[in-house]
């Protein structure tokens, strides 16, 4: 049955019940009948609407998703399961592409928890043709949580996390006959990605550091600069005393190396809403893709939704991770004996610019690169795809023309 053959039948059915149970037919009363009062017939009437609009949207997702289906189809087009780690976490891994015999890219995302595998059709396409795309959903997140039922109470440690790394570059390059893959870690996948390319030079090609964080608790000293720059202008003082004990709080993290899971995003809460955030436009085009996507899944949206209604589960589930990423200090990798990319959007607070840059001047590699994509914020391959393929797409050919 076609969909629209779906909607129809969706819509007669609706009416029919609004009819049958707000609309009542008259009840009698002796010789008389009451009939339905004025403010009935507008409630049936806003119930109607909802439910003819609520028919409209869910019709026309379902077509645009098989539209995307048929636009961003690939050759190479895999979902595959792995067992990960010492405690072999069984862990999703989308993989995209056009030709099997070209380079390998593992992407690393950010969060912890933040795996997003609907939305790399929306940013992928132009790279399909060139690479061969791993997207891995860590373990204790997304779609590999809700395969490992027996360990919905846990999540994974970060060196589990490190051991999933390096068994997958190995899966994946046994697989599709590579002896090394291109890396690509993003916010939090940057932490492992780099450590990963410090530990393990000759297993990449190249490491592609995407909002590149290297000492989160130092990074978080310069978003409350920045914050504080923007109050004083203000003249908030209420905001600004928050702002110093924010400060205190974190002076005292950065000695102890320390900041308590439930606190892991409490700077950046206070410092969002004076630095520029994403307009709410685009927000809603990233739901909207989600929405459309033809790679949404059931455990995608069972993800989002324990994200957004759960959030002490969520913590709870990431507070190893959380914990363990505030202590890492990478600022300290002075050499890389791999070909080096850092990618950052100019409006960037959440993994200041300042820092980045310190980073890329005092570290050697046999190649390295700094590209920051103007107007762009943390997730720059999602506001400004095309200059983000490009920027990759440049780099990688120029190491990779050999």
């Amino acid at each position: 049955m076609s969909v629209v053959k779906l909607s129809l039948a969706w819509m007669r059915t609706s009416l029919f019940w609004t009819k049958t149970w707000i609309l009542k037919p008259p009840i009698s009363k002796g010789n008389a009948a009451t009939k339905p009062s004025l403010a009935a017939l507008k409630r049936s009437s806003f119930m109607i609407t909802c439910l003819l609009c609520l028919v409209l949207v869910f019709a026309f997702l379902y077509i645009y998703r098989k539209v995307n289906q048929r636009l961003y189809r690939a050759e190479l087009a895999e979902d595959l399961v792995f067992d990960l780690g010492p405690r072999a976490y069984r862990q999703a891994v989308q993989v995209r592409g056009q030709d099997r015999t070209k380079p390998l890219i593992l992407w690393v995302h950010g969060g912890p928890g933040l795996p997003n595998p609907a939305l790399t059709y929306s940013y992928q396409k132009a790279l399909e043709d060139d690479f061969i795309i791993c997207y891995w959903t860590q373990a204790g997140s997304g779609r590999s949580y809700y395969l490992n039922p027996d360990r919905y109470q846990e999540g994974p440690s970060y060196q589990e996390l490190e051991a999933s790394l390096d068994d997958l570059v190995d899966k994946l390059c046994q697989r599709y006959g590579k002896e090394r893959l291109i890396l690509v870690g993003h916010s939090f996948g940057s932490i492992l990605g780099l450590g990963y390319a410090k530990a393990h030079p000759g297993k990449l090609l190249a490491y592609v550091g995407i909002s590149q964080i290297t000492d989160m608790i130092a990074g978080n000293f310069l978003i409350l600069d920045m914050a504080e720059g923007v109050i004083n202008r203000l003249g908030d003082r209420q905001a600004l005393a928050s702002l110093t004990k924010a400060k205190r709080a974190t002076r005292h993290a950065l000695q102890s190396r320390y900041i308590e899971a439930k606190n892991y995003l409490k700077v950046e809460r206070l410092a969002q809403d004076y630095l520029r955030t994403i307009p709410w436009k685009a927000q809603a085009k990233v739901v909207w893709q989600v929405l459309s996507s033809p790679d949404l899944s059931w455990a995608d949206l069972r993800w989002y939704g324990l994200m957004a209604c759960q959030g002490t589960r969520f913590t709870q589930i990431q507070a190893d991770l959380m914990e363990e990423a505030q202590r890492m200090d990478l600022s300290a990798i002075d050499r890389l004996e791999v070909p080096l990319l850092l990618v950052s959007g100019s409006l960037d607070w959440q993994a200041p610019l300042d820092q980045v840059f310190d980073f890329f001047d005092q570290v050697q590699a046999p190649q390295k690169a700094f590209r920051i994509i103007p107007g762009a914020g943390h997730s720059p391959f999602l506001s400004h795809k095309k200059l983000f393929s490009q920027c990759l797409k440049d780099y990688l050919y120029y190491h990779l023309k050999d």
